[in-house]
């Protein structure tokens, strides 16, 4: 499967909460009709901010069977049929600040999502070359987060991957089941210090159930 994911920025006028409320209760009807190329359509709503500048209210994850689907669901937004779906967005989205990106996904340690989640988004130092960020945490930075969470329930490793040239936002994301907000902030403080930039967070999940592909 390959994931893409979404953080989007709420309009400045709308909290938290309306737009959760707006995302929720009436975004997801008028998208789900058209993204009959996904697998998974999941929401992780912030709940709260643990660490860092958190300049995103939802990591929207999209799911997709193959590249041929994701190509798939691009050409279906860029066509009149997704005007509907760009409309509403402008009502409860800052689109601007949105940004995107492909991720690779292995499961760390396995277990039930679970309904609350805590993501960590790290970016390398100036210095870094995304291949050496990406061994950088894999060998040494992600082992010393997950060994310190004690209730650690689940946790998935992703590597990010730019989409359309864009710069990335982030260069890889752990999410993690478990209730340890105060360890995940030491860890984040501590990966701060090394240069990285950290943004973690706790969110409350809504998964969408889809239309097939006929």
């Amino acid at each position: 499967m390959i994931t893409v994911l979404a953080l989007i920025k709420r309009l400045p006028a709308l909290g938290r909460s309306a737009f959760r409320d707006h995302y929720e209760n009436r975004h997801v009807a008028v998208a789900a009709p058209l993204l009959r190329h996904l697998v998974r359509y999941a929401r992780h709503h912030v709940e709260e901010e643990i660490h860092g500048q958190v300049d995103f209210d939802v990591v929207t994850s999209f799911g997709y069977p193959d590249k041929a689907a994701l190509d798939g669901m691009f050409a279906t937004l860029a066509s009149d049929a997704a005007l509907p779906i760009l409309e509403d967005e402008r009502r409860f989205m800052d689109k601007p600040a949105n940004r995107f990106f492909e991720t690779s996904e292995r499961v760390w340690q396995a277990g039930e999502e679970g309904e609350r989640s805590i993501f960590v988004f790290a970016a390398r130092p100036p210095e870094m070359t995304r291949t050496e960020c990406a061994r950088t945490l894999l060998r040494e930075h992600w082992p010393a987060l997950v060994t310190g969470l004690p209730d650690l329930r689940q946790a998935i490793v992703r590597d990010a991957f730019p989409m359309a040239n864009r710069p990335l936002a982030y260069d890889g994301v752990m999410q993690l089941s478990s209730d340890d907000g105060p360890g995940v902030r030491r860890f984040a403080a501590t990966l701060s210090e090394k240069g990285f930039r950290v943004a973690a967070i706790r969110t409350r999940r809504f998964v969408t159930s889809l239309p097939r592909e006929s």
